[in-house]
């Protein structure tokens, strides 16, 4: 996995520090792309809601915002929400009517670790969207494998796997990285003002999991070309969103 994303030997073989980094850049993508989520449906600026310095992610829309977003910073925040989630997962927070609710929400991540990493070879999400019987042909080959053992089988299957996708040299890496977060939230009913949900007074130790992907692209002199990572899903709300 590491050869896979160009990290330099000695991190791979003697500090693994490499694991720690992608976990802080995953927990970074974690916090923007939620507040990119919130100001894309609230209409408030990222920079009202996600504050570095602190690592804090702030948003209270019963208090009102300073200032609306400008129609070019709305496209602005559309387009990041788009590249950094992935099309089923962002659909999901499409039909929220935020006319009718406020909310009250704060995050603070306060740990997190990389728990997995694995290389999907020859297939992509993209290649399974050109042509759905492809689908599942990752887990068929892995599942022949854990079955019969046969290593004739499985070649044979990633054969006509190759044959049928032809060879664009293209493959895709998962991760999943867990957080913990100190958070607090509750939402109100926009006309009433009552609670709805949550606990506004009450902040509490809650633990996520979000799940990346990134496809890889052959380069030059067997050099890997990376992509760029999307949320694929989160504490599996998509049970995974698998397609492999």
């Amino acid at each position: 996995m590491a050869h896979e994303m160009e990290v330099p030997w000695f991190q791979r073989l003697v500090t693994r520090s490499w694991e720690q980094d992608l976990a802080d850049n995953f927990v970074w993508a974690f916090r923007t792309g939620l507040a990119g989520l919130l100001s894309n449906a609230f209409k408030v600026p990222i920079e009202e809601i996600d504050n570095p310095d602190t690592g804090i992610l702030y948003i209270n829309t019963t208090a009102g915002t300073k200032r609306a977003l400008s129609q070019e910073e709305d496209l602005a925040v559309q387009d990041f929400v788009k590249s950094t989630f992935e099309d089923s997962l962002r659909s999901s927070y499409a039909n929220i009517d935020t006319s009718e609710i406020l909310i009250k929400l704060k995050v603070k991540p306060i740990s997190w670790q990389l728990e997995s990493a694995f290389l999907i070879p020859m297939l992509t999400r993209n290649h399974v969207k050109d042509d759905p019987s492809l689908k599942g042909a990752y887990m068929a080959i892995e599942h022949e494998y854990l079955q019969s053992g046969s290593v004739d089988k499985i070649r044979g299957m990633a054969e006509k796997l190759q044959e049928k996708l032809g060879f664009d040299g293209k493959r895709s890496i998962i991760a999943e990285v867990s957080i913990q977060c100190m958070e607090s939230f509750a939402v109100f009913d926009a006309e009433s003002g009552s609670l709805i949900q949550g606990n506004e007074a009450e902040e509490e130790q809650i633990a996520h999991v979000i799940r990346f992907e990134m496809v890889t692209s052959k380069g030059a002199k067997g050099e890997r070309m990376l992509g760029s990572w999307q949320i694929i899903d989160w504490d599996d709300m998509l049970n995974g969103n698998c397609w492999h």
